[in-house]
């Protein structure tokens, strides 16, 4: 279901996903749970990606980010994305906490990102294996207790 220019909600059996060009936002919990999508491509006119759009998709290996130019990743987007490893961002603005909350993230490049939510990869195989230098420069940069993560903090840093 589509409202101008935001993917409200998509409970389709497809295995691949081409998202039209001309949408804007993915939107709140639009692929949530849904274990039959594998693969998406979001077309250059994606700017946000919404609180759980991909929350579960637990079948999702793959993501095609076709824009330059990201405002937002919300909360939980892709959080328990178990076979989502690997994610090729274009320049982004924010990734809310928790946003890669318990996926399989492995690799992620976070050059051209300018904030980043302070548990935004906690429990994944990405944050597990930066050496220990760089967890210590992650948390170092952020306030609070829970081992440095707190729902809400924003941080930048370089790894």
């Amino acid at each position: 279901m589509i409202d101008k220019d935001t993917l409200l909600i998509y409970r389709g059996r497809e295995a691949r996903i081409f998202v039209k060009d001309g949408i804007k936002r993915i939107g709140p919990q639009a692929f949530m749970l849904n274990t039959n999508v594998v693969s998406i491509v979001l077309p250059s006119s994606v700017k946000q990606i919404g609180f759980r759009a991909f929350y579960g998709c637990t079948s999702l290996k793959e993501v095609n980010i076709d824009a330059s130019y990201l405002e937002i990743i919300d909360s939980e987007a892709f959080c328990n994305c178990s076979k989502l490893k690997t994610l090729k961002l274009p320049k982004t603005s924010l990734i809310v906490s928790g946003a890669f909350r318990n996926s399989g993230i492995t690799s992620i490049n976070l050059e051209d990102v300018d904030l980043i939510g302070c548990d935004s990869f906690d429990k994944t195989p990405f944050y597990e294996n930066l050496p220990t230098e760089k967890q210590l420069k992650i948390r170092s940069e952020m306030k609070g207790d829970r081992g440095g993560f707190v729902h809400g903090t924003m941080f930048s840093f370089t790894l």
